[in-house]
């Protein structure tokens, strides 16, 4: 969960990630190539955003994913990095021409650092699904929360029911 920017946030206003894990994982509704949330509040750059949302809608194959990062990142370490391919190579390994310009467009989302007002997560692959998913033992990696909440009476021995992994950040 991330709020809005902030120049020097407080801890409340900094992200929290809970890691999990599913021996089933729950069905799929749909995948974007990017944040939809940045999407509708016009953080994304506009030769992304004047296309409908809907156009970028990948379905709810899970092999959708990996197709996705081997086509622009090549290999999901180069994905996690943020190294996304030439826009140039694409078109040549793959002819893409005018009429592909919403692959294009996120070819170039990929390839474009983030910059104050873009948002940070344009490269990340959103999953939306039909269901709640509940904060159980069993399907809770572990918590990423900024440090100063484990300072706070409570938190960490609320988070150990949940999970054993509790990393921080500054």
């Amino acid at each position: 969960y991330k709020g809005r920017d902030a120049m020097n946030p407080e801890a409340w206003q900094l992200p929290t990630v809970f890691v999990m894990r599913f021996i089933t994982p729950p069905p799929l509704q749909r995948i974007y190539p990017f944040d939809t949330g940045a999407f509708h509040k016009g953080r994304m750059p506009d030769y992304l955003t004047l296309f409908s949302m809907e156009d970028f809608n990948l379905g709810t194959d899970p092999d959708q994913i990996g197709r996705m990062i081997s086509f622009y990142f090549d290999t999901p370490r180069r994905y996690v990095d943020r190294k996304a391919l030439d826009q140039e190579k694409l078109k040549t390994e793959h002819v893409l021409d005018m009429r592909h310009a919403r692959v294009l467009a996120v070819s170039k989302l990929y390839k474009e650092g983030s910059t104050k007002n873009y948002d940070d997560r344009a490269a990340a692959i959103e999953l939306q699904i039909a269901e709640d998913i509940p904060l159980r033992k069993d399907n809770l990696l572990g918590v990423v929360v900024p440090e100063e909440y484990l300072r706070t009476p409570g938190i960490r021995d609320s988070l150990l029911q949940l999970t054993s992994i509790i990393e921080t950040y500054r």
